[in-house]
């Protein structure tokens, strides 16, 4: 009687499990459909009526593996109803992709969990979290990365969005990950590091809207001796970079944040002998920018903006005059700095600012060496002499990008009415500028200073060989920006206009 009743009660025990697992299974599944019905849990497809050819079942299995690697997690383990075969073969993906877009954070939580658990490859190739709420607890987290870790993660990406006081610290264990290769880290909270940051395989580094101490950043640069590129999204409180490595080539800063727009933050300075590629660009909210050692630039990219003009409201005319006075001295200290540089891209501040030291002609600017210069701007009459002093000091450039497609705000607009009385129609007829180098221009967009621009180029640029203009959006885009004229005329108008190149083409795209 004692046997059988023990016998009874192991085997309700072994049901119990087993129902507790089809439940958990049930749950997990459930988290990736929006509704129930999607699903019969009861009866698995293999008793479905098939297609007569299953080609993805066919596939090689690191081919499946390939594919699911690419999915969100959430996505990737709904194959598992697909058939007996499938049940367990998104546990074997290298990658672990995982977005929390709202719901329930207790199921999501509980999601990641299991399928970490379940999770059968060795090691994880490329692990994701991305969150639009920062409501998941930071223990969770920890645990979700210390298990990353473990598995020898090469790519860690943790994003989540600024919506409330509740920060994710990045979990200690992080700093000692010797595996990582690309690192990507956004909204989070770096506390005090005690150790020494040991980033030895890590190539890729990408920091969006964190507070970086000068100290801290200077932790991941010198932890991280084979760094190839590093990216700086909007991140504050730092105030130099000092780059000594041979093997970091690629430095972005992509906006400045602040706390108070009212408060000057003072300098970034920027010290990379060894950099080839610098891009600054983006909202630069009080602080201004220092080159100091960047002998080996090839490439830079200067297209950020101030923006504290707007915030002052020209309301003090003689601290605004005091602040553009700063700005020249800087914009033209940055001039300097990138003279050798061969590839250069400006922007339309940089431009204007360029444009009052010309009108005044504070100072004579340094012959560059530039071979390629691209102006994001979108050929307003404030643009025009800061554009006329870039192509006086390049004797040597061969070609150049203006692109008119992007939108610009004019922020310092009373002062260039003030100073730059200058007509814009007719600016370039007053203008001589011989550009022996000049074989190619490129004119992205349209405006109603493209004629009198390309006119100018034609005349001066002796060794021209083709001008192509190319539309942003559609055939109607070109009709609106050639101006009032009828568009024929406007064509014919550019096709014949003067070129002192015999061999020049002009190119419509």
């Amino acid at each position: 009687m004692d046997e059988s009743s023990d016998l009874r009660s192991s085997e309700d025990e072994v049901k119990s499990v087993g129902q507790r697992e089809a439940e958990e299974e049930e749950e997990l599944v459930d988290y990736g459909y929006e509704d129930e019905t999607d699903i019969c849990y009861d009866e698995w497809p293999s008793k479905r009526p098939r297609c007569a050819v299953d080609r993805i079942s066919e596939l090689p299995d690191s081919v499946i593996s390939h594919i699911l690697s690419l999915m969100p997690a959430r996505d990737a383990f709904k194959t598992c109803i697909l058939s007996k075969k499938w049940r367990h073969t998104w546990a074997s993906s290298s990658a672990l992709i995982y977005i929390f877009d709202g719901g329930s954070r207790k199921k999501f939580s509980k999601f990641v969990d299991k399928t970490l658990i379940l999770h059968k490859s060795s090691q994880i190739n490329k692990f994701v979290l991305k969150s639009l709420y920062r409501s998941i607890k930071e223990s969770s987290v920890s645990l979700w990365v210390h298990a990353a870790v473990i598995k020898k993660v090469e790519e860690l990406v943790i994003k989540v969005v600024d919506t409330d006081d509740t920060y994710i610290i990045v979990p200690q264990i992080l700093y000692s990950c010797d595996s990582l290769k690309k690192l990507s880290l956004g909204g989070c909270l770096i506390a005090p590091i005690y150790s020494s940051v040991c980033w030895r395989s890590l190539k890729h580094l990408s920091l969006t809207s964190i507070d970086l101490e000068t100290d801290v950043l200077q932790k991941f640069l010198d932890g991280s001796p084979l760094l190839e590129s590093l990216k700086l999204k909007d991140c504050t409180r730092f105030d130099h970079v000092d780059i000594h490595s041979g093997r970091l080539k690629k430095l972005v800063i992509n906006g400045y944040r602040t706390f108070n727009q009212y408060l000057d933050h003072g300098w970034l300075e920027i010290n990379a002998p060894y950099l080839l590629s610098l891009e600054i660009l983006g909202f630069v909210d009080g602080m201004k920018c220092k080159l100091k050692n960047v002998r080996s630039l090839v490439h830079a990219s200067l297209t950020f903006h101030m923006g504290r003009w707007s915030s002052y409201q020209y309301e003090d005319d003689d601290n605004y005059q005091t602040r553009l006075e700063d700005d020249q001295s800087m914009v033209r200290d940055l001039m300097e700095k990138v003279r050798h540089v061969r590839n250069l891209t400006l922007g339309t501040w940089i431009v204007q600012v360029l444009s009052t030291c010309e009108v005044k002609r504070l100072v004579h600017c340094s012959i560059s060496m530039r071979k390629c210069l691209v102006l994001e701007v979108d050929l307003h009459r404030f643009d025009l002499p800061g554009i006329a002093m870039l192509l006086r000091t390049s004797p040597i450039l061969e070609r150049l990008i203006m692109d008119l497609s992007r939108p610009h705000t004019y922020e310092q607009t009373k002062y260039f009415e003030e100073v730059c009385d200058i007509d814009g129609k007719n600016y370039w007829a007053l203008k001589l500028i011989v550009l022996q180098c000049l074989r190619t221009v490129e004119v992205v967009g349209f405006s109603e200073s493209v004629i009198e621009c390309a006119q100018f180029l034609l005349q001066n640029a002796k060794a021209l060989e083709k001008m192509i203009f190319t539309k942003v959006n559609s055939y109607d885009e070109w009709q609106y920006y050639f101006g009032r004229e009828d568009f024929f005329k406007t064509i014919r108008k550019l096709l014949s206009l003067p070129r002192s190149s015999p061999q020049a083409q002009i190119i419509l795209l």
